[in-house]
Parts: structure tokens; sequence; C-alpha cells
């Protein structure tokens, strides 16, 4: 039987996060996450138990070279972009009021890289429209920015996030990985 249900950007993207192969449909995930926090009961009862070793899913396979990080996951990424986006979803996932307290911490100069306000983002620029993300219910960031930049933005989220979570997470985009 399959049922439906409709949720935000903002879980698809948290759930996107704890994937732990690039292909893995969300429905997996979630029925992986469920299993961790409300073990299944049998509904008869076991003879006998024989031990199984535990399956691990093959590795992604990153034909960039991006990888991330996050927790016990590592994680391939297509693109830069990806891998970024992948790991500040990831932290958002474990900080109060994230989007809110990292906006201040990565305003640029002549632009927000991310604001509650679209037109923010790259302002007098509507040729990068289509470069801005919607990372959380009315928040948005700007992708097209270097990596140096990106990395940065990492660096105040990680500060943000603090050493407890921050040690779990390694993103780095300044080269790919072999």
């Amino acid at each position: 039987m399959n049922v439906t249900i409709r949720i935000s950007l903002d879980t698809a993207n948290r759930l996107s996060v704890l994937r732990q192969f690039e292909n893995e449909d969300f429905d997996s995930v979630i029925r992986r996450r469920l299993l961790q926090v409300l073990p299944e009961t049998p509904r008869r009862p076991v003879k006998a138990v024989i031990p199984v070793p535990p399956v691990t899913p093959p590795a992604p396979v990153s034909s960039s070279g991006y990888w991330v990080q996050l927790g016990a996951e590592k994680r391939a990424a297509r693109t830069a972009v990806e891998a970024w986006l992948m790991t500040l979803g990831y932290l958002a996932s474990y900080v109060t009021e994230f989007w809110p307290r990292l906006a201040p911490l990565v305003r640029g100069r002549s632009r927000n890289h991310l604001s509650q306000r679209r037109a923010l983002v790259y302002p007098g620029q509507p040729h990068l429209d289509d470069q801005i993300v919607e990372v959380a219910p009315g928040w948005f960031i700007g992708t097209n920015i270097s990596n140096r930049e990106k990395q940065q933005i990492l660096t105040a989220a990680l500060d943000l996030a603090g050493p407890e979570v921050a040690r779990n997470v390694h993103c780095d985009l300044s080269k790919r990985a072999g």
C-alpha cells in the first residue's frame, strides 16, 4: 500500500542530508530513521535468532570528487554547491533558529548571501535569480559565489553549531577529493 504525504522543502532538504547513498529514496531514509528510534517489535515470537552481519550500502560514487562527512555518514556530491547545501542543511537540523542567526554572520558588502527576501540576495541582478535557492521556508541563499566564499560561510555555520556538532562535519570545497 502506498500513501502520499506532503512535506515542506525544509523537510525534504533534511531528508536529503540523511541519505546514506546518492539515490536512496525518502521512504528508505524515513524507514531507517524510524527503526532507530522505534525498533520493530515482532508480531509473533521468534524461535531462534541467528545473528546476521549488517549490510553496508555501497559507497556512493562521485564523478566530481566532492565528499562531505555529516556525522557518521560520508556522502558524495555532484557539485560543490550540492556539498555546501547538504552541509548547511545538516547543521540547520542541529541549531535552533539556524538561518536567522547565520544571516548576519555572512552578510556581504554589497549583498546578503542569505536573506529572507529573495531580491536582497543579488540586488539589481535579475539574471542571477536562477542561482538563488530556498534553503528553508522563507530563507534564500545565493549559490553564484566562489568556493572560497562558500567555505567562509561554512566556517561561520560550523562556529554557530558549536564544537559538539562541528567535530563530526567535514566539507572541503577547496579541492576535489581523489
